[in-house]
């Protein structure tokens, strides 16, 4: 016991410090902010990439504006990279690539809750979109992206020319990856169906993203979230959260908050946590967690690659 409790404890401190060296390489040129409504983090990760890559913050306005949010509903992946190519000029401030299995609106998607809920899209819709996108010199492709390339892709990014990936997870499964739903924040509403997500679309978050005032989504149900992803490193990957609620440390939970100073300087209270906090909106993910979220049905898969061109 004694030996392996000894392993767990050098497996977080490398961790930690993989995470530790890789966030302060970029902290200093990657913007983050905190979404400002319960329904806005796919804009909110909108106006990160734009502030990192343009070297400005564009505010919450222009970027939900960009994208079309309505209001009580949430936009599409399609919707953000249209909004994307909106505010930056594709091929002059970035070269900008949406990715997914399904780009335009996916009727399947509307099995789920939330879509039927909380979808503002259609099939019209989403083909307007996708006929602008291209018009605006936006890159639309039709696939799914594994790991190793989202890896080696992220691989080039460096605080001068820095890459970031705009990515849709099902945060129902980072819950079922570590957070204990029935050990939710103390503020939190568990429902059978709580208010998050749509198609491609995202989630959860609060007024100014305060700690502990989330609805953790139910076990059973897709919830759409965007984060920025940007990094890969040993065994997960590193991404802004708008939503910051999730690291609030809970009985049982899987995501850990740790010193948010110049880095970690705290420790992860066990191995195995999916998901560990450092700067403020810094998180770390575990691969598994991740590939599960980003892969789940509702998703299609969504991803959109910025880089400098």
């Amino acid at each position: 016991p004694t030996q392996h409790a000894e392993r767990n404890g050098d497996d977080i401190r490398q961790t930690e410090s993989r995470f530790l060296q890789d966030a302060n390489s970029l902290t200093m040129r990657i913007k983050f902010f905190a979404q400002t409504s319960k329904l806005n983090c796919g804009p909110t990760c909108l106006r990160m990439v734009v502030a990192t890559l343009r070297g400005h913050d564009c505010g919450i306005q222009a970027a939900e504006s960009a994208v079309g949010i309505r209001k009580d509903k949430v936009v599409t992946t399609l919707a953000i990279a249209l909004g994307a190519g909106k505010i930056l000029e594709p091929n002059e401030e970035a070269d900008i690539r949406l990715v997914s299995t399904s780009p335009t609106f996916n009727v399947e998607n509307l099995s789920h809750d939330y879509y039927k809920k909380y979808n503002a899209s259609s099939v019209e819709d989403s083909e307007r979109e996708l006929a602008e996108v291209a018009e605006r010199g936006v890159a639309v492709e039709t696939r799914s992206v594994d790991l190793a390339e989202i890896r080696a892709w992220l691989s080039l990014s460096n605080a001068k020319e820095p890459r970031l990936l705009i990515c849709l997870l099902d945060w129902s499964k980072v819950i079922e990856g570590g957070l204990d739903g029935s050990s939710a924040h103390e503020s939190c509403e568990v429902e059978s169906s709580p208010p998050a997500a749509t198609p491609k679309s995202g989630g959860p978050g609060g007024e100014s993203a305060p700690r502990g005032q989330v609805p953790i989504p139910n076990r059973a149900g897709y919830c759409g979230h965007f984060v920025v992803v940007v990094s890969c490193v040993e065994g997960g990957v590193v991404f802004l959260n708008p939503d910051g609620s999730v690291g609030k440390s809970t009985s049982g939970a899987g995501a850990v908050a740790v010193s948010r100073a110049a880095g970690i300087t705290g420790a992860a209270s066990r191995m195995g946590s999916p998901i560990v906090e450092s700067r403020r909106g810094w998180f770390f993910m575990s691969e598994t967690v991740f590939e599960q979220a980003r892969k789940a049905s509702g998703t299609d898969e969504d991803l959109i690659f910025f880089k400098a061109p």
